[in-house]
């Protein structure tokens, strides 16, 4: 039997969570890597790596997030294709907002010596939930590779140490507060690069649409029926929604339906019941679409932790 509660959307923010400490022991390269993937479309990574052979590089592919990149020690350097993104600790480049929102085949290159960085990987499901304005959500959408620097600042830093301390928490609320002090630290770079409040408030329609979206009950609504409820036809409501958001209604929906069919993963629900949340009959057509949003298969999500 499954743990947690039945309709796994009822409670998004769950505690569970899955912890992987990759420990790096290479000729060339030695230290820790360690990942936190939580409920709602948040992953932490904490590196801590030093190497000891002048330059190497680690090929893979991105998959899609809005990555936060806190260089603490070192460089980090980033490459896809022609494109180089570059930060130095104690620098005014210490710190990028980079929007991931397709895989990119790319690299990550380490320099001699010692690197530690921290990366949020933000999901635009846990940034909408998280209050992140719209207009701010469909810039991040049309900024694909395009990096927003920033240093780290004293009051940056503090927050950065609040959510590095978060990992010593007791197991049973060690997601709770690393959930919370990331929703600061976010919001913190966020305000800080987008501090424009004269975007207009989202119009009654799409605040009703949002909700119907969001509501089991309309899972398999078609546009018509969610434009007749939101008293308006499928192409102004469509043309609204991608003005407002950057995306489509149908993008938005795969999206928000397959990071509901993540977070039940992680109550300990099987791929089937994930797949079935997420609106997929085929089991293997749930397993491509998984992976190509999140870079691991739907077998590969399990909890750790109370």
């Amino acid at each position: 039997m499954p743990h947690g509660p039945k309709n796994p959307q009822q409670y998004p923010y769950h505690n569970k969570m899955i912890h992987t400490a990759h420990p790096v022991h290479l000729s060339h390269q030695h230290g820790t890597v360690n990942t936190y993937s939580m409920l709602g479309g948040l992953d932490l990574k904490h590196s801590e790596l030093t190497t000891v052979s002048g330059i190497c590089r680690e090929s893979g592919r991105f998959y899609p997030a809005l990555r936060l990149i806190f260089t603490l020690e070192g460089q980090s350097h980033l490459r896809f294709g022609s494109r180089e993104i570059r930060l130095q600790a104690d620098s005014n480049r210490s710190a990028a907002c980079l929007p991931i929102n397709m895989p990119e085949e790319g690299c990550k290159i380490f320099h001699n010596g010692r690197q530690r960085e921290l990366v949020l990987l933000c999901s635009n499901v846990w940034l909408e939930n998280m209050g992140c304005p719209p207009h701010i959500l469909k810039a991040l959408r049309q900024a694909h590779l395009q990096p927003h620097y920033l240093a780290i600042t004293p009051p940056l830093s503090e927050k950065i140490r609040s959510l590095m301390q978060t990992c010593r928490r007791p197991a049973p609320w060690r997601a709770l507060h690393q959930t919370m002090q990331s929703m600061v630290l976010a919001a913190e770079v966020l305000q800080t690069l987008f501090p424009d409040h004269s975007a207009k408030p989202l119009s009654v329609r799409l605040q009703k649409l949002l909700k119907l979206l969001h509501d089991p009950a309309a899972a398999n609504a078609c546009l018509n029926t969610l434009a007749k409820a939101c008293h308006s036809n499928p192409t102004t409501l469509q043309q609204e929604f991608q003005t407002a958001f950057g995306i489509s209604i149908a993008h938005y929906r795969r999206e928000y339906r397959l990071q509901l069919a993540r977070n039940a993963l992680l109550q300990n629900h099987s791929v089937g019941e994930a797949a079935a949340l997420a609106g997929y009959g085929n089991p293997e057509c749930f397993s491509k679409a998984f992976k190509k949003l999140f870079g691991r298969p739907p077998s590969r999500y399990r909890p750790t932790g109370a």
